[in-house]
């Protein structure tokens, strides 16, 4: 009575019962944050532990305090003992000081009030990663959807472009067809992008491993990209290629990776500087890197450089189309091969990017 007492002038609000079956109809009624339980351990029907269980069954995020008799000792320890085990917040030995017992009580309340805390951000958390992964869901169907329904008539224009570019004469007219070639394959490009990205999202991007000859791989880039650095007044050179031993992976998706490395390189180095292609092979891995003297990339956008649609802001200055999804897919190209992906760069004074492949990662 005089601990009951206590604690109302506290002001705790108190339910206090001596039989177990009309605490247990209480409980089921109100959601109590703390039950102190102070029955005798060693001589009751229903012990604390007992009472502990039901009260947790019924209301599982309840706090639970038990008083301990002192006497027997052996009782008490086993008392003590049964608490620690079933996970109760506290066991007081009695006779109990009215303030250990609210101090005990406290912090019972600040464990309760942190689990309900914990559980509500726990709760929003998963709502907000369910309303994310529709939205993915979503973004990566629509992405497909569009892309396929702007594919097949990018695929007529371009053909018949490329058919007109053969008959046309005039001069004007060529350069109006030109430029419509040269449109349709950056608009295909782009498609292309948003294909692969809503591939890798869905956990579907195609990549179609066998035995492959990556020096060809390199070389058939390097008659790509030497016409396109010849264009903008870039020196674009490959370094001469070490003997590489066959490698199994997607030469399709390889070559994509060399090429967006080296077209971005060009793209984003101005007149007269120089891009340079090499490669070195280990005992375990072949690395390829792609070294040029663009505008480079601050140490603060380092760590973003391969996250979807990012581009710096000096690269936005100098766009001329694109979503900023390359890095992104080439990334994933790479780590599907097993291999890893890097660059390194300083601001004005250019940037290397590597990958490396290991030997049989990709089988």
């Amino acid at each position: 009575m005089n601990l009951t007492r206590s604690l109302w002038k506290d002001g705790y609000e108190i339910s206090a019962n001596l039989q177990v079956a009309q605490a247990l109809e209480e409980a089921a009624l109100q959601q109590f944050q703390v039950a102190v339980l102070g029955a005798a351990m060693a001589f009751a029907k229903t012990t604390g532990v007992d009472l502990s269980k039901k009260l947790r069954a019924l209301y599982p995020e309840i706090r639970i305090i038990i008083l301990v008799d002192r006497y027997p000792l052996q009782a008490a320890l086993q008392g003590i003992t049964q608490a620690v085990e079933f996970g109760l917040d506290d066991s007081i030995l009695k006779p109990v000081d009215p303030s250990v017992l609210i101090f005990s009580i406290n912090r019972a309340i600040e464990k309760f009030k942190l689990q309900g805390e914990n559980a509500r951000l726990l709760k929003e958390l998963t709502e907000s990663n369910d309303r994310l992964g529709q939205l993915n869901t979503f973004q990566s169907k629509f992405f497909a959807m569009v892309a396929h329904d702007i594919k097949n008539p990018l695929t007529a224009i371009k053909g018949y472009s490329e058919m007109l570019l053969r008959k046309l004469e005039d001069p004007k007219a060529l350069q109006y067809c030109n430029t419509i070639v040269s449109s349709s394959k950056t608009l295909e490009t782009l498609i292309s992008d948003l294909v692969d990205l809503a591939a890798i999202q869905s956990g579907k991007l195609r990549i179609n491993k066998q035995p492959m000859d990556f020096a060809q791989v390199m070389r058939e880039v390097q008659s790509r990209v030497e016409i396109y650095a010849k264009q903008h007044d870039i020196q674009f050179s490959v370094k001469e290629l070490p003997s590489i031993p066959p490698l199994v992976g997607d030469a399709q998706r390889l070559g994509q990776v060399l090429t967006n490395l080296c077209t971005n390189a060009v793209h984003y180095t101005p007149a007269k500087g120089s891009v340079t292609v090499s490669a070195e092979v280990t005992a375990k891995e072949i690395s390829v890197s792609v070294q040029d003297t663009g505008i480079g990339i601050s140490k603060e956008d380092l760590p973003k450089v391969f996250s979807r649609f990012f581009q710096t802001e000096k690269a936005q200055q100098m766009r001329k189309g694109g979503f900023g999804l390359g890095l992104t897919i080439a990334q994933e190209i790479v780590a599907s091969h097993g291999g890893r992906m890097g660059v390194e760069s300083e601001l004005g004074k250019g940037s290397r990017f590597y990958f490396a492949l290991p030997y049989g990662a990709g089988s």
